[in-house]
């Protein structure tokens, strides 16, 4: 799913592919009672994020599919992924690839800031203390599902 979401979303930062993996596994879980990856979210600063996601990443990394990139915009330092494999679709169902598309159709075109603020409107982040790993049951409150 990482994959896909790289491929989709031009110069996707790690914090909006957080964001995007936490929304499409809440909604895939509040319409099937089952996530798409089976990874555990936690709370953060600047939202839910995969837990451990840095070892998620990095895992991918090692495997020679996912690369760092850096870019400097107006003085600005970027960090954005790039991948270095094809996704491979035939390893999630139609239901699963319809979640992830309508994930990109929702949030694709938000910046990382504002994907953020968000996911800092939902439940499932306020009713949860920082570090703490998040319910799937809070995928029905959901607002962007509403």
């Amino acid at each position: 799913m990482v994959l896909y979401f790289v491929e989709q979303v031009p110069q996707v930062t790690k914090t909006k592919l957080n964001k995007l993996l936490f929304y499409t596994d809440f909604k895939f879980f509040a319409q099937n009672t089952v996530s798409i990856t089976g990874v555990p979210y936690a709370r953060l600063p600047y939202g839910p994020v995969p837990n451990d996601y840095s070892l998620l990443y990095g895992a991918i990394e090692n495997a020679k599919q996912l690369t760092e990139e850096v870019s400097i915009d107006g003085g600005t330092e970027r960090t954005f992924f790039t991948t270095t494999a094809n996704f491979n679709s035939a390893l999630f169902t139609e239901k699963e690839l319809a979640t992830m598309m309508d994930t990109v159709q929702r949030f694709g075109h938000l910046n990382a800031s504002e994907l953020s603020e968000k996911s800092h409107q939902e439940r499932a982040w306020q009713a949860n203390n920082t570090g703490k790993l998040i319910s799937y049951l809070y995928a029905n409150d959901l607002t962007t599902l509403k």
